[in-house]
């Protein structure tokens, strides 16, 4: 289970809305939703108060129900979150790479259409009767 799915299943536990939850902890109800819908990370601060308002380690908080202390230091990995995030600003990166060889593609096509109706025009060919009638 991820932080935004524990957050919200501890919150309808409570019987709260998004509106009191964000009231209890002093932030906003649209921060509250993109927290449950994993827009936005909670900064440490509030991922504390939030273990603290629902009565559970912060572990339990992030990790979910089942989480298991084993009396060792746990760390969160963000390894995954940090690959995720490389791996998105290369897709983002890509999609601006192929953004501009389709413009590039669509200025050749109008310069190709342009040219062709220019060598029409100089050979004196006629679309009605699809015949090629040269002025000379």
């Amino acid at each position: 289970m991820m932080l935004g799915q524990s957050i919200k299943e501890h919150r309808m536990r409570k019987g709260l809305s998004q509106d009191e939850l964000a009231e209890q902890l002093g932030v906003t109800r649209s921060k509250i939703a993109s927290y449950e819908r994993k827009d936005v990370q909670p900064r440490l601060e509030l991922i504390i108060e939030m273990a603290t308002f629902f009565d559970v380690s912060v572990d339990e908080l992030i990790r979910g129900e089942g989480a298991v202390d084993h009396g060792k230091n746990t760390r969160v990995d963000v390894t995954n979150e940090s690959e995720t995030t490389r791996e998105l600003s290369f897709i983002k990166e890509r999609v601006k790479q192929l953004q501009e060889i389709i413009r590039l593609k669509d200025e050749l096509l109008v310069a190709r259409d342009r040219e062709i109706t220019y060598l029409k025009d100089k050979i004196g060919w006629q679309e009605d009767s699809g015949k090629l009638e040269i002025n000379i």
